[in-house]
């Protein structure tokens, strides 16, 4: 959608909006020094002054692609305008700059005055992490736990705030990406090509986005066309066998502009690992774990000056990979193979009437194959051949209002169908009809602490065809307390709740057509400061509780054929710690944050059963992640550690997997070469070699390097 693909548009539009301008954003990396304006006209004198000065002596690099100084006029201007600006004979007053997003709101707001904590991965965070899959730029996220089924493609999933897979929705531009069939997202098969930035909202999101926005929401935005012609490619090598090549051509033709793009990327797979069966210990090889991936997509704009536009985005993913399964003997081989095939297709088309009214529709449609073999069981005479092919179409209409600087609001509807057709589900077919509504409050309060107070209700209606609707309400609010240095405090309170998915209802031996959705209560609050101390310093505080009913639990129904009821529930709290400090002219970045999550079920079933009460499976109580970013003279370092707490394995919690801490590090390097952009990249994941498994009997990689050379024109 327009505006929300890169900084520089969004900022232009925010002059609509100007009282929460003086938030300071997650990523910023850069602090400006100003004397506040009296008139916008000397707001933008001084700021193309500066602007001038910075391209001329070339300080002050940017810490992230998404932060341009676009956005720094509307602020000066508004502090001065709404008489907020201090004036001052000799002291200069710091103005962060604050970053811009969508995925918690529907609405733009920036991240120091959104009702919840927002993590924003932008382009110079997925280029500078180690890894080339979504997956692997999540991990040091708070909050969040990527579980992996091993190294390579193995299937990888994301829990976050305790909660399963099937509870986090994954957006592509907006977009649902969740299976109909499971609910789930395999990251280990999504490419960072073609990304441009991530916008990771922890929490309930139910009343914004509908089902399955439970634990969260990870909201990937695709890159737009270049406006002059570039061309890139890319090599890469590695451990194990990785090998990678990608292409793509980007541009723009009067008002037509183009990206296309294609990745091929695969690997052996046979990493070593220590086996250790309680006699003896051994170094074993990790086979059949080999994979081979595809990927191709195409984007077309056409736009006119300033109130049209519309895209249409279509990607292919291939991939061919082996599940060599659990590790249970020295003498363990799977044979397994894992096939999928997704074709995405989505059309938008956004119009501007005037400045204050958006109207927008976008249309997609999905198309994914499955297909899981196992040589190994045999089924009476034949192995196990599982297929799925999952389809959904969409159609969204959205209206956005704006009708002066406190008020924002947008109002919008789905209309979603999704069928399945597999070996082992009944065919079936699920319509859905949504509603929802959310405005943004903006109120200058007449103390001077606090000094804002901002508004964000939200409601939304979901109707389905096979299951019962949810009606799902949010109230969030930002309240600021001080400009200088930036505190505020915000809050939510709402109710989400998770569709059952296909698998639950229609499978052939034990589905239960009669299951209820999930329904959960959620609160978090939290508090946001920004200062300047040697540097841009921020620290993100967040505390969260979550109440889950009728959770859906497989148990044993007949003999031993399993099938879901209604019967448990889940109490989930925790909290967030997230600080980083910017300095030495955003030149480096230090940054440390922390999860505490405690999820217990409760009375799952019978009030006697021993897993009352216990912490989750596979739920870490804690994680620390500790980064370093610098730059120096066309080196870009990047180091991260983290360290996750033990994870029981078992609902009584008698079993568990020990604590591990694992390092990764890359370095980019980028001559000083005119007419041609080259890129070299080493990066090393598992830094020290440490032998550790995240889920049981799935040992990782130890040490895996690479080495990638870019070249753009």
């Amino acid at each position: 959608m327009r505006g929300f693909a890169t900084s520089q548009e969004t900022c232009q539009d925010q002059r609509h909006y100007q009282p929460s301008r003086e938030g300071a954003g997650a990523d910023c990396s850069e602090r400006i020094a100003l004397t506040p304006a009296s008139t916008e006209e000397a707001g933008v004198f001084h700021f193309w002054a500066r602007m001038l000065l910075r391209q001329t002596v070339g300080l002050l690099p940017t810490l992230t692609t998404s932060l341009y100084l676009l956005s720094l006029p509307p602020a000066i201007s508004s502090a001065a305008s709404s008489g907020r600006g201090e004036s001052r004979d000799s002291a200069v007053s710091v103005y962060p700059l604050p970053e811009v997003v969508v995925t918690g709101t529907r609405l733009e707001a920036h991240t120091s005055t959104s009702p919840t904590s927002v993590v924003v991965l932008s382009q110079h965070d997925l280029r500078s992490k180690p890894g080339s899959l979504l997956a692997s730029s999540l991990e040091s996220i708070p909050g969040l736990f990527v579980r992996s089924y091993g190294g390579g493609a193995s299937l990888r999933s994301v829990s976050v705030r305790g909660m399963g897979p099937e509870y986090t929705l994954v957006l592509l531009d907006g977009q649902r990406v969740n299976s109909y069939q499971n609910g789930q997202v395999d990251l280990g098969v999504i490419p960072l090509m073609g990304i441009e930035r991530v916008e990771i909202v922890r929490g309930g999101h139910s009343p914004l986005y509908g089902a399955d926005a439970v634990g969260g929401v990870i909201n990937v935005f695709t890159r737009k066309p270049a406006s002059t012609f570039t061309a890139g490619a890319s090599l890469s090598a590695g451990s194990y066998g990785y090998r990678a090549a990608e292409a793509s051509l980007s541009g723009t033709l009067g008002r037509f502009g183009g990206r296309f793009a294609f990745r091929n990327e695969r690997g052996d797979g046979n990493f070593t690992y220590p086996y250790d069966d309680g006699i003896t210990s051994t170094t074993l090889e990790r086979l059949g774990a080999d994979y081979r991936m595809n990927n191709a997509e195409g984007r077309v704009e056409y736009m006119t000056d300033d109130d049209f536009e519309t895209s249409l985005l279509v990607s292919y993913g291939e991939a061919d990979r082996g599940v060599p399964g659990p590790v249970t003997s020295a003498k363990t081989s799977g044979g397994a193979r894992l096939a999928d095939q997704a074709v995405r297709s989505r059309w938008t088309i956004d119009w501007r009437p005037s400045a204050d009214k958006r109207l927008s529709v976008a249309s997609a449609f999905s198309y994914a194959f499955q297909e899981y073999t196992d040589p190994s069981l045999d089924l009476g005479g034949s192995i196990l051949r599982s297929v799925y092919v999952n389809r959904h179409a969409t159609i969204a209409p959205a209206f956005e209002f704006t009708p002066d600087h406190a008020l924002q609001a947008t109002t919008g509807a789905e209309l979603v169908r999704a069928w399945v057709n597999s070996n082992e589900l009944k065919t079936t077919v699920r319509w859905q009809q949504s509603v929802y509504a959310t405005l943004r409050y903006t109120a200058l309060l007449p103390t001077k602490v606090p000094h804002e107070l901002v508004l964000y209700p939200s409601l939304r209606y979901d109707h389905f065809s096979d299951v019962e609707g949810a009606l799902s309400p949010k109230i969030g609010l930002n309240l600021g307390l001080l400009r200088d240095p930036v505190l505020r405090i915000r809050a939510s309170y709402g109710r989400s709740f998770r569709a059952p998915t296909f698998n639950d209802l229609y499978w052939f031996a034990g589905g239960n057509p009669q299951l209820r959705p999930e329904r959960s209560v959620s609160f978090d609050c939290g508090l946001y400061c920004a200062l300047d101390m040697l540097g841009l310093m921020y620290l993100d505080i967040s505390y969260f509780t979550m109440d889950t009913r009728d959770r859906i639990v497989w148990s044993p129904a007949n003999g031993m054929i399993w099938s879901p009821v209604n019967v448990g529930r889940v109490v989930t709290q925790g909290a967030e710690v997230e600080g980083r400090w910017t300095g030495f002219r955003g030149a480096l970045s230090l940054a440390l944050n922390s999860a505490w999550t405690d999820a217990r079920s409760r009375r799952w079933g019978d009030i006697h059963d021993p897993a009352d009460g216990k912490q989750l499976v596979y739920v870490p109580q804690q994680t620390v992640t500790a980064t370093m970013d610098l730059r120096v003279a066309g080196f870009h370092l990047f180091v991260s550690h983290s360290w996750v707490s033990h994870r029981y394995t078992t609902k009584t919690n008698d079993r568990h997997l020990p604590s591990y801490a694992v390092a990764s590090a890359s370095i980019l390097y980028t001559p000083p070469i005119e007419f041609l952009a080259v890129t070299l990249k080493l990066e090393a994941s598992n830094l020290f070699n440490q032998p550790y498994q995240i889920l049981a009997l799935y040992p990782m990689p130890l040490r895996e390097v690479r080495a990638t050379l870019g070249l753009e024109l």
